[in-house]
């Protein structure tokens, strides 16, 4: 009888530890902006923007669309965050006015892991970092599109 008990008192025991130690390890997950997995850009623990294009890649089928990923690339140079939140762009259909900076990003961009970041974006892109990201995927659209034509 004193065995079962014993026997008791430890699983319980290593429960309440296992609960504790998961539980810290939860709110320190939390604490952190970005979660990495294997694989994912380091950059993202620093800046979203950078990390983002340091590993995504730009995937368009026209010419428009190409120029609408553009003219939210040099929106991001030139707006304030505030006209950053309140932009819109034309969809895959042309539509004027369908998608935020964000969507927009993340329809045209293709990254290994999928990235929901809209008010990291926002934060991170007024930063020097993150202007010559945005400035370098620029000038490659542009000289991408200048080597198709």
């Amino acid at each position: 009888m004193a065995h079962i008990k014993i026997e008791h008192k430890l699983r319980f025991n290593f429960l309440r530890i296992f609960v504790l130690v998961f539980s810290i390890f939860i709110y320190g997950c939390e604490n952190q902006r970005v979660t990495l997995v294997q694989g994912i850009s380091p950059a993202y623990n620093e800046n979203v923007v950078v990390a983002f294009f340091d590993e995504a890649e730009a995937q368009m089928e026209t010419d428009d669309q190409r120029q609408i990923l553009m003219r939210a690339l040099d929106d991001m140079l030139r707006l304030s965050p505030n006209e950053l939140r309140n932009k819109r762009y034309a969809n895959y259909q042309l539509e004027p006015g369908k998608w935020t900076l964000a969507e927009v990003l993340t329809h045209y961009y293709y990254a290994r892991t999928p990235i929901e970041f809209p008010e990291l974006l926002i934060d991170d892109i007024s930063s020097k970092n993150s202007k010559q990201a945005i400035k370098k995927a620029l000038i490659h659209l542009q000289q991408t599109k200048q080597t198709q034509n």
